[in-house]
């Protein structure tokens, strides 16, 4: 099986902030995600730091932003992926631009698992969405 798995904000935010909704749940996933290659893009970084900025502060925020830069594979995205991701946010209506983003990269890096509590990727073929430990 496939050791890549990417990840999604929410998950960051959620692992990050003890008061968020998703702390609990990401905590338990945290074994089942250490056994994996973790994989993001620049625009769920971002997303992410500026959540745990404003919920947290700006030392957290740096702290996660150097954990993200040093254990994860980065995804750059460019103008051909943008484009890509366009046309799949035209497909699903509900999924955002990142995570139009995200399906596109998942597929191009053949992943299909996703560390995510958006259920707008139930949605999406091929995408095995992990939110807690029952669908593991």
């Amino acid at each position: 099986m496939n050791k890549l798995i990417f990840i999604d904000s929410n998950f960051i935010v959620g692992l990050t902030v003890d008061n968020d909704k998703w702390h609990e749940k990401a905590n338990e996933l945290i074994p089942y995600i250490n056994k994996k290659v973790k994989v993001t893009c620049l625009s769920v970084v971002f997303e992410s730091i500026t959540l745990i900025n404003k919920k947290v502060g700006v030392d957290i925020a740096k702290t996660v932003y150097e954990y993200i830069m040093d254990n994860f594979i980065i995804i750059t995205e460019d103008r051909s992926l943008c484009d890509e991701s366009i046309k799949t946010l035209v497909k699903y209506h509900k999924l955002s631009l990142t995570d139009s983003t995200i399906v596109e990269i998942m597929k191009k890096m053949n992943i299909i698992e996703l560390i995510s509590f958006d259920d707008d990727f139930d949605r999406v073929n091929g995408i095995i969405r992990i939110h807690n430990k029952k669908n593991l």
